[in-house]
């Protein structure tokens, strides 16, 4: 498995890998709330890769897993009482962390989010920042695992979803 930064080429496998995602998942109790076309749209692909913050996890030329590194804190957080406190520009923000479902459990996500730490760390950024479904059991035990602190929960309105309660959390480097 290799690991890299995605390309504008890249973008419509990757949307192929997060429907695919969706569709598989819908019926799992850990699925992502994640709505074909919604979110992630073909738009926010695009700005990701566009961004050079859509890093993906290769294998045999297929996509197994990705995640958006995204050195910038997400305003969605604007008003949280985070335990670090860091210049905007210290911070990074994961999004759409999400790994094949027929190789999940096979430390793909761990690999993943050890790859964002440490090009966070290397660039000298002071934490890392993401939010999560409380309902996502694996997802949080995987970030607890990788050593980030729950901060706290929160609730957040779309328009497309409703009500969707998230747990914070953070990882000072």
């Amino acid at each position: 498995m290799n690991i890299a930064k995605a390309k504008t080429s890249d973008v419509k496998n990757i949307m192929t890998f997060y429907n695919s995602l969706i569709t598989t998942m819908s019926q799992d109790p850990y699925r992502p709330k994640w709505i074909q076309g919604v979110y992630p749209s073909l738009d926010d692909i695009k700005r990701y890769c566009s961004n050079e913050e859509c890093y993906l996890a290769v294998r045999e030329e297929k996509i197994i897993g990705a995640v958006m590194i995204v050195h910038d804190s997400d305003e969605n957080h604007a008003q949280i009482a985070w335990n670090v406190s860091a210049p905007k520009n210290e911070i990074t923000t994961l999004h759409l962390l999400a790994v094949d479902p027929k190789l999940q459990g096979r430390s793909i996500g761990f690999k993943l989010m050890k790859f964002a730490e440490n090009l966070c760390r290397d660039r000298g950024d002071k934490v890392i920042r993401l939010d999560a479904l409380p309902e996502n059991v694996p997802g949080n035990k995987l970030y607890r695992k990788c050593g980030y602190h729950f901060v706290s929960k929160e609730t957040r309105f779309y328009e497309s979803a409703g009500y969707i309660d998230f747990n914070l959390y953070e990882l000072a480097l």
